[in-house]
């Protein structure tokens, strides 16, 4: 049994974006992005980025975002 692992690409998300917005994904193959990554761009929407812009909220306003994020992913 072999014990190599398998690394996992990354890819700008600007790349992404315009494949995405284009429905083109030329430009990310002529920069080497497999063809059937890209085209799985074309259909796969982005998941939300969360940024450091949290490290300034208040106790106060931290709650709210939890409260909001977990309604947001609460299925009834």
């Amino acid at each position: 049994m072999s014990n190599s692992k398998r690394s996992q690409h990354t890819y700008d998300h600007r790349l992404k974006e315009l494949a995405g917005s284009t429905g083109n994904i030329d430009v990310a193959i002529q920069r080497g992005v497999p063809r059937s990554t890209a085209r799985g761009w074309l259909t796969k929407t982005m998941s939300d980025v969360i940024t450091v812009d949290i490290v300034d909220m208040s106790l106060g306003e931290l709650q709210c975002e939890v409260i909001s994020l977990h309604r947001r992913n609460t299925f009834d």
